[in-house]
């Protein structure tokens, strides 16, 4: 991949949020919970996400992911996170990933980091790197933005960014609401 200053404008945030990170005093990531979503690719229908993760124990992850817009999004996988500071995390992990529109239906996997933290006033900031790569398709490159915002112990509202800069050239935004268990 031939990184262009289009991919270091997206980049700069993310680490931008990270190196920010350890001024914010927090608890660590939540891990446990099913959300559903309002989606909106850029330049697709608009439609849904559902999704839900599974914290086996305090450091590995299960998740899986579906959106549904005239791009449908098929995600599963899970991640071992590394507890950095009290307030920080990082999350390592793999996906397997299948894509499909009117124009090609794809297979592939993903691995991804994800940096966490959540501040003492209930929200959760996250920023994530994750590389597609797909049996017929030039590999992806991801990153992604979130807020999480907790209403009460057991809820939450959510709003995510993803940028795809390499092969789909998209934005995906979504907004939804999360139950945690």
């Amino acid at each position: 991949m031939r990184v262009t200053s289009r991919h270091l404008s997206t980049l700069l945030p993310a680490l931008l949020v990270i190196g920010l990170a350890p001024l914010v005093t927090a608890q660590g990531p939540a891990g446990t919970y099913l959300q559903a979503a309002f989606a909106d690719w850029e330049d697709y229908d608009n439609g849904y996400s559902v999704s839900g993760s599974y914290l086996a124990n305090e450091q590995v992850r299960f998740f899986a992911e579906y959106i549904d817009t005239d791009l449908e999004h098929l995600r599963a996988g899970g991640g071992y996170i590394f507890p950095l500071e009290n307030n920080l995390s990082l999350e390592l992990g793999g996906s397997y990933n299948e894509v499909e529109t009117g124009f090609f239906d794809e297979e592939g996997f993903g691995v991804h980091g994800i940096a966490r933290l959540e501040t003492e006033q209930g929200l959760t900031l996250s920023g994530r790197l994750e590389e597609l790569f797909f049996d017929e398709l030039n590999n992806e490159t991801v990153v992604g933005f979130g807020a999480d915002y907790g209403l009460t112990s057991t809820t939450s509202v959510f709003a995510e960014y993803d940028l795809y800069l390499d092969e789909f050239n998209q934005n995906l935004f979504t907004v939804g609401a999360r139950l945690h268990f």
